[in-house]
């Protein structure tokens, strides 16, 4: 059982800023020039699906707006993004929806449809996304698309089955798990292993308010050794910005991105 925790916003003073919030896992195709954000969706309080969202910085940010009276509180979507990448010059990779579930309830299917379609629209870039409402991704089940990273976001070993609505997804789609934030350790099942493109983990983040739950140093080493056993070649991506020295004891940097997103 991982227990609930709340973000101390008292310990908030001024502005919540976007400070290592970047995807680090998530380069352009030149593989230096960090990866743009398609923000789609505002993050409400009400976006609260495991306690893997209980200090998730998004969700804080609402947190603090509504404790300061303003009216944020619901994940809503926001339209006037939807046509961005249609402007942007060169290929980019893309993190979709980084501050909203695409999935949310708040979010309609009809807003989530014209967004894949202008996934499609812009062959020449990726697009990646992540859920923990893997109840809702058959919605996009008969989609096409092959420049689509879709994953589903596990926070520990209570939530595996998340990956089997995710496994179920046609092979169009590049298939990610995302161990984030890693609170408990985690065994992977082989057919979670066999059905993937890519593995990414981070262990939570503090600041701002928050305190990290522990993610110890064993774990991650198992998880690695699990990965790397089954399948050398399947990319792993360890994020844990500024804790080169933590990195270096468990072998690497462990950096690795799928081939399809440097193309």
């Amino acid at each position: 059982m991982i227990p609930r925790v709340e973000p101390n916003l008292e310990l908030i003073k001024g502005p919540i800023v976007n400070t290592g919030f970047q995807a680090a896992w998530l380069k352009n195709p030149d593989g230096v020039t960090q990866g743009k954000r398609w923000n789609l969706a505002t993050c409400g309080t009400d976006c609260h699906s495991g306690p893997g969202c209980d200090l998730c910085l998004a969700r804080v940010k609402a947190l603090k707006a509504q404790q300061e009276g303003k009216d944020i509180g619901r994940v809503e979507p926001i339209p006037d993004n939807l046509f961005q990448p249609l402007k942007w010059k060169n290929r980019k990779n893309a993190f979709a929806f980084p501050e909203g579930d695409p999935f949310h309830k708040g979010i309609p299917l009809s807003f989530l449809l014209t967004a894949f379609d202008i996934m499609e629209l812009c062959p020449q870039h990726n697009f990646v996304l992540t859920t923990k409402r893997h109840k809702k991704l058959y919605k996009i089940s008969k989609l096409k698309h092959t420049n689509v990273f879709i994953g589903v976001s596990i926070e520990g070993q209570k939530y595996l089955s998340r990956a089997d609505a995710l496994l179920e997804l046609p092979n169009n789609f590049h298939k990610v798990l995302f161990l984030a934030p890693m609170l408990t350790h985690m065994v992977l099942p082989k057919k979670v292993l066999r059905g993937v493109d890519w593995v990414v983990c981070s262990p939570e983040r503090g600041g701002q308010g928050r305190d990290p739950r522990p993610c110890p140093e064993e774990w991650l080493v198992d998880l690695i050794k699990q990965v790397k056993t089954f399948d050398s070649n399947l990319p792993f991506f360890l994020d844990m910005p500024y804790q080169e020295d933590r990195i270096h004891r468990m072998g690497g940097k462990f950096m690795e991105v799928p081939a399809a997103l440097l193309r």
